[in-house]
């Protein structure tokens, strides 16, 4: 919570102080305000493809827009594409209002891609140790077939049985943890989700002093 309005002050602080100038409208405007990211996306695509060098100085907020317009459209394939041109707003605009919104969104696009490392590794540890249950209770039931009626072979069954049985109670403490941890990484993750939807409300074009 404190990063992420350390992150709001940092967009309000761009609104604030950017007043050189205000881009003219783009034609992905419109669709960009009504939520039609696709359409706003390929519309800013165009006229960045179309702008010449001597547009630069003007082509931040559209850019900026552009990269928010695709991670909403294209939350997973996009995403590359969208870091890139965020990454080389921040670099070639450093300071101005437009490169402090592409860093916030940088930000939050490592958390998430973080979370999801962490998800996926979790998830795999899970499958490993399902596997291990699995296999544990396999030779379980092939020691206890393998068992004859003799008393001192009855009695290591029972006692390979009874490790046996501690250890998968140890498995499934271990799986119940890992579900607890996913879960919380996919609500972390529902929350920055939620986080970077919020930057796409406010306002991106600074206000005229």
């Amino acid at each position: 919570m404190k990063m992420w309005l350390c992150a709001l002050a940092v967009v309000a602080v761009g609104c604030a102080s950017s007043s050189a100038h205000r881009s003219r409208p783009w034609l992905g405007d419109a669709a960009y305000a009504r939520g039609d990211w696709a359409r706003a996306a390929a519309a800013y695509e165009r006229e960045l493809a179309a702008a010449t060098t001597d547009d630069s100085s003007q082509l931040a907020a559209v850019k900026l827009r552009w990269a928010l317009a695709v991670l909403s459209a294209q939350p997973e394939q996009g995403r590359d594409r969208a870091r890139r041109v965020l990454e080389e707003l921040r670099r070639a605009h450093p300071g101005a209002f437009e490169a402090q919104s592409a860093a916030v969104v940088l930000a939050r696009l490592d958390q998430l891609d973080a979370v999801e490392r962490s998800r996926n590794e979790l998830r795999e540890q899970r499958t490993a140790l399902r596997l291990a249950v699995e296999r544990l209770g396999e030779l379980a039931t092939a020691l206890k077939e393998r068992a004859d009626s003799g008393e001192a072979q009855l009695a290591l069954v029972d006692e390979e049985r009874d490790r046996l049985q501690k250890r998968l109670g140890q498995l499934e403490a271990s799986l119940a943890e890992l579900r607890s941890q996913v879960r919380a990484l996919e609500e972390r993750e529902q929350r920055l989700t939620e986080q970077l939807d919020a930057l796409k409300n406010i306002d991106l074009e600074p206000a005229d002093p």
